[in-house]
């Protein structure tokens, strides 16, 4: 643990960060022509230039107007990537495992099974020259060992000092020292395999979380017995109260009118009443059912078809009637539209509203992933983009997605 002759570390770390440098350069360079080749530039592989740095940047800037392998290189190649490896070879794999994955996440890739089958050949070239580089740094690494072993050697055999002497000259000094920065050394070690255990805690809570909350929406879609939404039914009076209602009135009325006028009066106001309230029947005692209440249902279902509706995700291909709300909430991801004329269609869209968004976008893309089509996604996005809406048609209850809404993340 720790190095007790500081040039030959030195001169490994010297060493390592070098090979790290060239392998690097050369995988870029790799992905470079691979991405000219793979969209028809071929008469741009000559100007690719990769005898340093610089110059692979300069080639770059005068021919990557639309390939994009910069912004590719921008948002790969970055400090966080290497967390948590030591080796210059691990290193150098999870970069070429990074620039695959972005490869074949690209949206002209993902259904071409043949430029899919050249990004696997591409990273089997990159992983060798990681290999590569790994093996020639270990050998690199125990040649200065052996040569560190030999200088040790030629200064001969150690001659004993009496502890007077070592008393004397204080040697025990630089040995208490190299025992402090070694016990240094382990804590910070122990504190970071802490800290990286804590993290992959938190990533399997997150994990058992999320599969916790959809084993609740099963079970609470599996024990409510699907019904009509509670908006489906018109507003107002039911047929009974309205019954209730026309019978009270016309006592009212009756009872009003007896002091006042005599019996034939009384007989000649029944037709009047009749004519002043037409929508009413002319005699307490068998109410029919009142006409006017006959076109409220109609125009009531023809407001809930063409109404919006709001709901948080959709569950197995589809949203459920039941979750649906009109009233917008704070986890109203998604907005519902019921296409008119009761054809059993409507369409959706992620909510154009900010704060939703923002929420939705706290527990990364798990809100996303059934509701919407998607390609790239940048790092840390701000809001959601609709760029066409997805297609629904109802069977039972349930709203089924027939093409998913397409959106892109700003």
């Amino acid at each position: 643990m720790g190095c007790l002759l500081m040039p030959v570390c030195d001169l490994l770390a010297q060493n390592d960060s070098l090979a790290f440098h060239h392998a690097r350069l050369r995988i870029w360079c790799e992905t470079t022509r691979f991405v000219y080749e793979d969209n028809g530039a071929d008469s741009l592989l000559p100007s690719v230039n990769c005898q340093s740095w610089e110059a692979l940047n300069n080639s770059m800037a005068a021919t990557d107007a639309s390939l994009g392998v910069q912004r590719l290189m921008n948002s790969v190649d970055k400090p966080a990537v290497y967390q948590g490896f030591t080796s210059t070879e691990a290193k150098l794999q999870k970069l070429v495992t990074e620039i695959s994955t972005r490869l074949k996440q690209s949206s002209v890739r993902r259904t071409n099974a043949v430029r899919l089958n050249r990004v696997d050949s591409l990273q089997q070239q990159l992983m060798l020259i990681a290999r590569q580089v790994g093996a020639q740094s270990e050998e690199l690494a125990a040649t200065d060992n052996g040569a560190a072993d030999d200088a040790s050697a030629a200064q001969g055999p150690v001659v004993p000092v009496s502890d007077s002497a070592t008393s004397a000259t204080g040697t025990d000094l630089p040995w208490n020292e190299i025992l402090q920065w070694l016990a240094i050394l382990a804590l910070g070690g122990y504190l970071f395999w802490r800290l990286y255990d804590l993290e992959g805690r938190y990533a399997r809570l997150k994990r058992e979380f999320r599969t916790l909350e959809k084993q609740v929406n099963e079970f609470v879609i599996a024990t409510v017995s699907p019904g009509p939404m509670p908006d489906d039914k018109p507003p107002g009076l039911t047929e009974t109260d309205v019954r209730k209602l026309v019978i009270d009135e016309l006592m009212q009325l009756e009872e009003a009118t007896k002091p006042e006028l005599t019996k034939p009066d009384a007989a000649t106001a029944a037709p009047a009443q009749q004519q002043e309230l037409p929508k009413t029947p002319a005699a307490p005692a068998p109410v029919p059912p009142a006409p006017a209440s006959t076109p409220a249902p109609a125009s009531a279902n023809k407001d809930a078809d063409s109404a919006l509706f709001y709901d948080k995700m959709p569950f197995r291909g589809g949203f459920h009637q039941n979750e649906m709300s009109r009233e917008r909430q704070r986890d109203s991801i998604y907005t519902i539209s019921v296409v008119p004329g009761g054809t059993g269609e409507a369409e959706y869209w992620v909510t154009e509203d900010p704060e939703v968004q923002r929420y939705a976008m706290q527990n990364g893309l798990s809100f996303f992933e059934e509701g919407c089509d998607f390609t790239e996604v940048e790092e840390n996005p701000g809001r959601v983009v609709n760029e066409e809406k997805g297609r629904l048609r109802k069977d039972g209850s349930i709203w089924k997605i027939q093409q998913k809404a397409k959106v892109r993340f700003e």
